[in-house]
């Protein structure tokens, strides 16, 4: 059985706090984990594929006979499994049709991991066509609906919630998206207390968001709260780390708070180097949001290394891939900017955005719900 949603079994699976996580393996880029019940042997093994290239995770369920009957009809699969494969053929309304009919055969309360997942892909689906404005007003329905039939404290409406703020920041509504980040962290934070890694990392867009919205003392304010728990949550020296001081530098730099921006983002530019991207939280926004500061501070050499690292990652996946949909002109811009910076002649830039852009599709194709 695949489903496909970027990152969500594992935060849900941690946030249930229902499961021991566990990555043995990196093996040819999957990554293996094992999920046990609150009593007996492991129910799950899950493995994580990096190596397709159509979707943005798959996730395989390996079960055993005795759950089987737990799992999702095989009529979801099959259909769902089509819609996929007319997605990646770029039939666009045809995949959506397949995916609406996923959706109905699944039950949003007994099901809804499947109903979402479904719903999901037929809005990226809308997206791809350019049809904004549906695009929009289905994600508004998803989180409605999830909200109504699972409640608040289901884990799947904190995914939908976040689902809706990403589809409604990239069309542009920012201020239409602030309220919905911030009533995620609300939720989040009356179901697992304030200082919490789901909370955290709600917390951490929502500063972005703010930021972007030119709200940079209460972005600030943010960002420190998200940071401050993750280094009481013992992710002092994790790679999770990297994205949180990235973002605090990155507000205090627009405050012109240099002498404290400095040293964080150096901290963040030194654990980002030695941790490779599937490692790296929000490995994406960590990148180009380093290069920008970097190229905006005159440190073009690294600011390179980090655009040119960007783009690469970015460039290797499918063009129906959302980071890469809603992305990949975004950093090609920067990288773009950064080359112009240092003295590069248009043709020779032209050159080498072309060089990466148009390579193989080959590497992983994992990548966060968000940026």
């Amino acid at each position: 059985m695949i489903f496909e949603h970027p990152g969500l079994a594992k935060r849900i699976f941690h946030a249930h706090n229902r499961f021991d996580t566990r990555f043995p393996s990196q093996d040819k880029g999957n990554a293996v984990f094992t999920c046990h019940g609150f009593d007996g042997p492991p129910k799950f093994t899950f493995i994580m594929l990096n190596s397709f290239r159509f979707v943005p995770v798959c996730l395989c369920l390996v079960v055993s006979s005795a759950v089987l009957d737990t799992l999702a009809e095989e009529p979801f699969d099959t259909t769902f499994g089509k819609g996929l494969a007319e997605l990646k053929a770029r039939h666009f309304d045809a995949s959506r049709a397949l995916f609406a009919a996923a959706a109905d055969s699944a039950d949003i309360v007994h099901s809804p991991l499947n109903w979402l997942t479904a719903e999901f892909n037929a809005c990226h689906a809308l997206c791809l066509q350019g049809h904004n404005a549906e695009a929009d007003t289905l994600a508004k329905d998803i989180a409605a609906r999830c909200e109504a039939k699972l409640g608040d404290e289901d884990p799947l409406v904190s995914e939908a919630l976040m689902h809706l703020a990403f589809v409604l920041r990239q069309h542009g509504h920012l201020a239409d998206a602030e309220p919905v980040y911030r009533r995620n962290v609300q939720l989040l934070q009356a179901k697992y207390g304030e200082e919490h890694y789901l909370v955290a990392m709600a917390m951490t867009r929502h500063g972005s968001l703010l930021q972007s919205l030119g709200k940079l003392r209460e972005a600030e304010e943010v960002q420190r709260k998200a940071l401050a728990i993750m280094q009481k949550t013992g992710h002092e020296n994790t790679p999770d780390l990297c994205l949180f001081l990235t973002n605090l530098a990155i507000c205090l730099h627009a405050e012109q708070k240099t002498d404290e921006a400095a040293p964080m983002m150096q901290k963040a530019y030194d654990m980002a180097q030695v941790t490779p991207n599937s490692e790296l939280t929000s490995a994406g926004a960590v990148l180009r949001r380093q290069a920008e500061y970097y190229r905006d501070t005159h440190q073009l050499e690294r600011a390179e290394q980090l655009g040119h690292r960007a783009l690469e990652r970015l460039a290797k996946r499918p063009d129906i891939n959302r980071a890469r949909f809603f992305y990949l002109d975004t950093v090609a811009g920067v990288y773009h900017s950064i080359l112009q910076a240092q003295g590069v002649a248009a043709n020779e830039i032209d050159s080498r955005i072309r060089k990466l852009t148009d390579s193989p599709l080959t590497g992983t194709t994992a990548v966060s719900a968000q940026p």
